[in-house]
């Protein structure tokens, strides 16, 4: 099932916080993520699979007039 990281997040039950500690980064990053995951690197990618047991086709990486356009 596709979702967005912020909808996995949710599903998990993590803060932007805890996800960030989690997997190394600041919050601020998880946040800027979910409003443009465009711009996240591979290896954060990767991580946050592992951490939510997930694979990377499991994560939406468009923003979300991206994938208004693919609707």
């Amino acid at each position: 099932m596709q979702r967005t990281l912020k909808e996995w997040r949710v599903h998990y039950g993590y803060s932007q916080e805890e996800l960030a500690k989690a997997i190394n980064v600041r919050a601020s990053t998880i946040s800027g993520w979910e409003r443009d995951p465009e711009i996240m690197q591979i290896k954060y990618a990767n991580r946050i699979a592992k951490q939510f047991n997930i694979t990377l086709n499991d994560i939406i990486f468009l923003s979300d007039n991206r994938n208004l356009l693919t609707k």
